[in-house]
């Protein structure tokens, strides 16, 4: 069987769909742009998003769409989530890799069970495709795709699968970003650690790479930066690289986090 490929105008669609990905700065801001343009790339009726803590199996749910009936359908779909074959699969093997529900059942199998009568049958959407993202430690995402018509097709799921590991790390750039931000809001007096030049000077840092990471503290892009202190974004780079070297990390978020870590010992 010949491997598929994503064609030139579908790649070209997922890297700007990045782009605007990893421009997010909190998750509560994450989970909703991620609602509202997953469908750009993969078309889908309903978009569910659904964080579950594997210790408690408390959910939160966010579903574009919003129907009239969200409360009772969430419930619904929680009484008969262990027929859902996709769930069942992740459960087994732990791969949250894209799975569809035709993957595991023809649609007579499908309408025998109760999932089908309570659930899809209910919403209108005989086909689903879902991905599960961890969330450390303990809980996971799983974000789905629902339509009516034609099923899922292998395209959609390389391009859900191209996104998966993107999704994990720009929420945890998200999460990231704004326990930093937090941690800076606090006063000194306290646990946290206020981020100031002097105290990043500390860690070895010069006053124009310290004032950089003051800047991605506050969320602003690498241009953004450069436009405060009159410098080039390509200034601004080659500053964050000295940042990484001497800080032993290899991004934005992971220099903040190590910094505040410092800091805070």
């Amino acid at each position: 069987m010949a491997v598929q490929r994503l064609g030139q105008r579908d790649l070209e669609a997922s890297l700007s769909y990045l782009r605007e990905l990893y421009a997010q700065r909190d998750p509560e801001g994450f989970k909703q742009h991620v609602l509202e343009t997953i469908p750009s790339l993969v078309p889908s009726e309903l978009t569910t998003y659904n964080e579950m803590d594997l210790r408690t199996s408390e959910n939160i749910w966010k579903w574009e769409p919003v129907p009239s009936d969200f409360a009772e359908l969430t419930e619904i779909f929680a009484n008969c989530m262990d027929e859902n074959p996709c769930v069942a699969y992740y459960r087994r093997t732990g791969d949250g890799g894209a799975t569809k529900i035709s993957d595991f059942l023809t649609q007579r199998e499908l309408r025998k069970l109760g999932y089908y009568d309570e659930y899809l049958r209910r919403v209108g959407l005989e086909h689903r495709m879902s991905i599960v993202i961890p969330k450390p430690p303990h809980s996971v995402i799983a974000l789905a795709l629902g339509r009516s018509g034609n099923d899922f097709s292998e395209r959609d799921r390389l391009v859900l699968d191209l996104l998966r590991s993107h999704l994990t790390q720009a929420h945890e750039n998200a999460a990231a970003l704004t326990r930093i931000r937090e941690e800076s809001a606090r006063p000194s007096q306290t646990k946290g650690v206020l981020l100031t030049r002097e105290s990043l000077e500390l860690l070895g840092l010069t006053d124009r790479e310290a004032d950089i990471l003051l800047g991605i503290a506050r969320g602003k892009t690498n241009k953004q930066i450069a436009i405060g202190l009159y410098v080039s974004p390509l200034t601004v780079k080659t500053h964050l690289r000295h940042v990484y070297r001497k800080l032993g990390v290899e991004s934005r978020t992971e220099a903040l986090a190590r910094a505040l870590e410092m800091l805070d010992s």
